[in-house]
């Protein structure tokens, strides 16, 4: 055990965890592709409906809302957050300040600051061996006191369980309203920092 724990840390020496910056938009778009590739080979299509956008990317990095981990140069993971909760989860609903409110009474919110975490994913040859956990944990240390929510599409089972073992709470399958063109069930899912 104590050999894999080293074997760990000695890679993570050529690993570097920062702020996206704008000329980081090309690799953050091919790590993009082939997130998407692979979880299309795993017929999860949660990437298969636009989303997410170029501009998406070019906008969370431009607007200093994105984090990412290279690994000698290549970006391996990535993640992005937003205070939103409207444009975040029901940016087609008429009743939106309702369903805002609903939402957060579901996760106990008493007040506190809030974050909505989006588009987090890390390189399929660089998962399960730590990358996506380090940069999570190390966003989480830096919004402590807040709330972090995020929604984890229905096929999305692995990244269900990964956000499990961080002890967040699944509140089950949510009513977000993206508009008719995105059909998908999502999971909300919670933590308090």
């Amino acid at each position: 055990m104590l050999e894999i724990l080293a074997q760990k840390v000695h890679n993570f020496a050529m690993v570097s965890l920062k702020k996206a910056l704008p000329g980081d938009l090309e690799g953050v778009l091919r790590l993009c592709r082939r997130v998407t590739y692979s979880l299309e080979q795993a017929g999860n299509d949660v990437y298969s409906y636009g989303y997410p956008a170029d501009e998406h990317f070019a906008n969370d990095i431009g607007e200093g809302r994105a984090y990412l981990i290279k690994d000698k140069g290549r970006i391996v993971a990535y993640l992005s957050y937003d205070r939103d909760l409207v444009g975040s989860f029901f940016p087609a609903a008429g009743d939106a300040e309702s369903k805002v409110y609903d939402l957060l009474e579901e996760c106990g919110y008493k007040g506190e600051g809030y974050i909505v975490l989006h588009r987090f994913m890390v390189d399929p040859s660089y998962q399960r061996k730590g990358y996506g956990r380090m940069l999570l944990n190390d966003f989480m240390s830096r919004l402590k006191g807040n709330l972090l929510l995020l929604c984890v599409y229905y096929k999305s089972l692995p990244a269900l369980r990964f956000y499990k073992a961080l002890h967040f709470k699944n509140h089950g399958i949510w009513p977000f309203d993206y508009g008719k063109d995105y059909p998908g069930k999502e999971y909300l899912v919670s933590k308090y920092l």
